[in-house]
């Protein structure tokens, strides 16, 4: 794999197409290579979006768009996350597996993604080709990934975590850049667990630019987590897609704590009856952070229930941004649908700003939509005060109360334990 440099702005986005042209893809189909090559044609029509375009009015990304970035250089690195015990791992690093750290359970069809397509499998079909150029960029430039074939009425033993480690280091001096790439498959009754994390260098400007999408089958049953951890000076690019089919049953929690500009596109199709969707997350913010999740929930059939609620901590000079979509059709009668966002802000300077909305088409549904945003309350602060309790303690329990409701969903105790930790040492630093 070549490791030409990406452009800074005044290459222009040329320099993707000659930076496609240099990539080794030895064996893969020609679909796949029609699939790879329509994508970065629609890059390179739409180009970076700006602040003029609605959906990314809120998310500044002219320094990516004005930076240069060559693929990481990869190589066996000690991860900066935790690797969670109870799991089978699967480790990339800048974007390429690292067969050392990486143990595969037998039983379920779980591999690198590339090694998938050069056997036949037809890349996933849940991407949305408008308005979603990194999605396309990913399309297009993605070296590797995770690939999980659950078969019908098949169970995964054990969790499995796949982690993206990024090293921030390039041999053209400039920010490193990674494509990770999955597709999630759970077949008819089975049942999945899957982890994703990412993390990088601290201090090192690189970007990861990640695709998920997960496709579940009728009675099929997938839990979910991603965590991201990336470097202070990071960026992280994400599109998750997914689709589910009859009584489908999708528990998802995202976690985001790092990078300093992340933005987390979720597109959810509810395509039978009788499916149960929950989808939350946290966000921790501190410095000048920024995190944008855009949540699209889409109901086009009846009976299916669908709930969200994120949640954000911010902290110094750090925004957050949360634009969630339900989208019921007129065939989706008896939706039961639930979008919350809540914002805890600790400084004056700290923003959420937040959009919950409701497209509806049917006229028998339960759909309720709501956000809040503030600081700490007075009351419960002093009750804690007047008890003998700290002032920064009491702070940090009210705090803790309020972001832990996520965490506690999460049933692979490993991986909450974890983010408990974290959690603690965040509010001990200030956020």
């Amino acid at each position: 794999m070549s490791s030409a440099t990406l452009p800074d702005k005044a290459a222009g986005l040329a320099a993707y197409e000659e930076l496609f042209s240099a990539s080794e893809r030895t064996g893969e189909s020609e679909g796949v290579s029609d699939l790879r090559r329509s994508a970065l044609d629609r890059f390179l029509k739409q180009g970076f979006p700006t602040r003029r375009d609605e959906e990314w009015r809120q998310t500044n990304v002219a320094p990516i768009a004005k930076s240069q970035f060559a693929r990481g250089t990869g190589g066996s690195v000690t991860p900066s996350a935790e690797l969670y015990d109870g799991c089978d791992h699967m480790v990339f690093v800048d974007g390429r597996l690292e067969i050392g750290l990486s143990a595969v359970p037998e039983g379920v069809d779980i591999r690198p993604l590339s090694e998938a397509l050069v056997e036949g499998l037809p890349l996933g079909d849940l991407v949305p080709e408008e308005g979603h150029p990194f999605a396309a960029m990913n399309t297009a430039l993605f070296e590797d990934g995770l690939y999980v074939h659950v078969s019908e009425k098949a169970q995964m033993v054990r969790p499995l975590q796949v982690h993206f480690e990024s090293t921030g280091q390039t041999t053209q001096g400039v920010s490193a850049v990674s494509f990770p790439r999955n597709l999630i498959v759970v077949e008819r009754g089975g049942e999945g667990r899957v982890i994703e994390t990412y993390s990088g260098a601290q201090g090192r400007a690189y970007m990861t630019n990640a695709v998920t999408e997960m496709h579940l089958g009728e009675n099929a049953t997938l839990r979910h987590v991603k965590v991201m951890q990336e470097g202070d000076a990071s960026y992280h690019m994400a599109l998750q897609s997914i689709r589910l089919e009859r009584s489908a049953n999708l528990h998802s929690i995202a976690v985001n704590q790092g990078g300093s500009l992340v933005r987390n596109d979720l597109r959810s199709l509810l395509d039978g009856e009788d499916i149960d969707c929950v989808l939350n997350g946290l966000v921790l913010g501190n410095e000048q952070r920024i995190v944008d999740n855009h949540l699209w929930m889409e109901h086009a059939k009846p009976n299916c229930y669908s709930h969200q609620l994120y949640k954000g901590v911010l902290a110094d000079r750090s925004r957050a941004v949360f634009t969630g979509r339900i989208f019921v059709h007129q065939e989706a009668q008896k939706t039961d649908a639930v979008q919350t966002n809540r914002n805890l802000l600790l400084s004056e300077a700290a923003i959420a700003n937040s959009n919950p909305q409701l497209e509806i088409f049917a006229d028998d549904v339960k759909c309720t939509h709501g956000s809040t945003i503030g600081q700490l309350e007075d009351d419960a602060h002093f009750y804690l005060r007047s008890r003998g309790v700290d002032a920064d303690v009491a702070k940090g329990l009210l705090v803790y109360a309020f972001a832990s409701e996520i965490l506690q969903e999460i049933d692979l105790e490993p991986l909450r334990d974890s983010l408990e930790r974290i959690l603690v040492h965040e509010l001990a630093s200030g956020v």
